[in-house]
């Protein structure tokens, strides 16, 4: 199935071969009274976060702190901040929630080499339209693990969803 080229700018990589999709529980708490997002951004976010679990996990043999920045930044997005004037309450950007221009790990800036990682993932580094082996990496991981519908865990060579279908 072909894609039309305005769905692709906005949602897709790779010239349409990696496409991101709004997660059902966005629509389920009517997040988006509070953050607009698109398929880009959201594997933008998907390989910003492995990048940075990489430096963790390589660098400083550390993985904890992961999942506390992630936190950090959830709140900024989509914490309730009652009291505020109406045009505060207009939809934050997905990418205005995550702060990437800075990243401290330990102490230590590490945003060049997120960035160095996030443009070496393109074959022809920087260009969308190019393939990405971090995502191809990730389909292939997910076929081999029969993963089609997100969420969802493998425990076991299991795969498990939120359907119930």
């Amino acid at each position: 199935m072909e894609c039309d080229e305005k769905f692709k700018s906005k949602h897709c990589y790779s010239n349409g071969a990696y496409c991101g999709f709004t997660p059902n529980f966005f629509r389920e708490y009517d997040l988006k009274k509070k953050v607009s997002m698109h398929g880009k951004e959201i594997l933008e976010q998907a390989m910003r976060e492995k990048c940075l679990h990489d430096i963790m996990s390589t660098k400083y043999q550390d993985e904890g702190d992961t999942l506390w920045t992630f936190f950090s930044y959830l709140g900024s997005c989509f914490a309730d901040t009652p009291g505020l004037p109406d045009d505060r309450h207009k939809p934050k950007t997905f990418n205005e929630c995550y702060d990437w221009s800075t990243v401290q790990i330990k102490g230590n800036e590490e945003v060049d080499a997120l960035n160095k990682c996030m443009s070496d993932a393109w074959v022809v580094p920087n260009d969308e339209n190019s393939d990405n082996r971090m995502l191809r990496d990730d389909r292939l991981w997910a076929k081999h693990n029969h993963i089609s519908i997100h969420p969802s865990i493998t425990v076991n060579n299991m795969t498990y969803t939120n359907s119930t279908g």
